[in-house]
């Protein structure tokens, strides 16, 4: 409901894909300038906290919605930023990156609107539940540590537990007796 809803507006539709596929930060959608998009490799870099840049990645659809922005973006600005506002042509800020996600929820309907930083949170989420090493999804996230990081890998559902107990099922009565089966 949410994409949706974005595709009303390029700008919106491409912060929202960046945001919900690449699992970046606000302020690093935020301060994202067009020198450091790659389009064609479907890269960005962006300055994560503590100043710390890395490279964020989104599919073919993302670069696809961002160069189409850019052909729309308004050209009388004074700055290198991606995201411009509609109002005066600044760059966004990172509550403004916020405030769009929060006021497209609403417009779709959904219960509880959220902001940016749920998108983030959905990102690390889905790396949890495709079984993605920790340590990637944490350079993927741009964490500091993987600590930070284990906070998705530790939300556990019904269908987590039935994965393991699946994979610790014997096939056969003889593989559960078997002297390499401690």
């Amino acid at each position: 409901a949410l994409v949706s809803m974005a595709k009303w507006s390029t700008r919106n539709y491409a912060l929202i894909s960046l945001l919900g596929e690449s699992g970046c930060r606000a302020g690093e959608a935020a301060r994202l300038r067009i020198s450091d998009l790659n389009l064609k490799d479907c890269t960005a870099m962006v300055d994560g906290k503590g100043n710390k840049r890395r490279e964020i990645m989104f599919t073919q659809e993302t670069a696809i919605a961002l160069r189409e922005w850019l052909t729309k973006r308004p050209g009388d600005t004074d700055h290198d930023c991606v995201f411009t506002s509609t109002r005066g042509h600044g760059p966004l800020s990172t509550r403004s990156v916020s405030a769009v996600v929060y006021r497209l929820g609403k417009r779709a309907g959904v219960a509880e609107p959220f902001g940016a930083h749920a998108l983030r949170h959905r990102v690390g989420t889905k790396l949890a539940r495709n079984h993605v090493p920790v340590r990637v999804a944490q350079a993927y996230l741009g964490h500091s540590s993987p600590e930070i990081t284990f906070g998705y890998y530790q939300d556990v559902d019904e269908s987590d537990l039935r994965a393991a107990a699946k994979l610790l099922r014997p096939t056969t009565l003889k593989e559960l007796f078997s002297p390499d089966s401690s």
